[in-house]
């Protein structure tokens, strides 16, 4: 079991996605964000211990949208480096 992390602004998006994704049985927990800041974030989060659930259950995989607002899809993965 594995979880996932969808970033994209687009909600209508999201809410495909994730529904793709719940019919998986291997996911266990869809995580989303809106943006790559936000994304980041939760990262950092993540890294700090401050956001538990995600600490139960790290993304194994990543989905992102490259054009958002903010932090884009590509800034967030130069970060993520």
């Amino acid at each position: 079991m594995y979880s996932v992390l969808i970033i994209d602004d687009d909600a209508v998006d999201r809410i495909a996605l994730k529904r793709a994704l719940s019919k998986q049985t291997n996911v266990s927990h869809v995580f989303e964000e809106i943006n790559g800041e936000n994304a980041i974030n939760f990262f950092v989060a993540y890294s700090e211990n401050k956001r538990q659930y995600a600490e139960a259950y790290p993304p194994r995989l990543i989905i992102v949208d490259l054009s958002m607002p903010k932090v884009d899809g590509s800034g967030f993965l130069s970060e993520l480096e």
